[in-house]
């Protein structure tokens, strides 16, 4: 069983995993015993307590969704609709036991519905 994660319950959030990597960058930043050779590339320092106050900032503020794919999105009715209008077979897509292989065969119907302006404007008004 795959771990869940209940947003409204849960804070995602780990004091210890940004102490964790607030030890690890002042380590990083440690001067080191000169090497023989061509000295080593040093990665960028980074502020990592103004990090941990910007993931704190932004973890508070109200999330929306911000990317959607339109082929997963139809409304049923559309997506029915435009299936039929355009004689796509759907018969073999079960609708009530969606697993990873069907949602990926419904990507690829839905795919198919979108061949004019007009339809992708009806879509995406129905999403928004």
């Amino acid at each position: 069983m795959e771990p869940t994660f209940d947003a409204a319950n849960e804070d995602p959030y780990d004091p210890k995993l940004m102490e964790e990597i607030l030890k690890y960058n002042q380590k990083a930043s440690e001067p080191t015993k000169a090497k023989k050779g061509p000295p080593e590339p040093k990665g960028p320092n980074v502020d990592m307590q103004a990090m941990d106050e910007l993931f704190k900032i932004t973890h508070n503020l109200p999330k929306i969704e911000l990317h959607a794919h339109i082929g997963g999105c139809y409304r049923p009715m559309t997506f029915l609709e435009l299936a039929e209008e355009k004689k796509i077979d759907i018969d073999h897509i079960d609708f009530y036991n969606i697993d990873i292989p069907t949602a990926f065969e419904i990507f690829k119907v839905g795919s198919r519905l979108i061949t004019d302006c007009q339809t992708l404007k009806r879509v995406t008004k129905e999403i928004i």
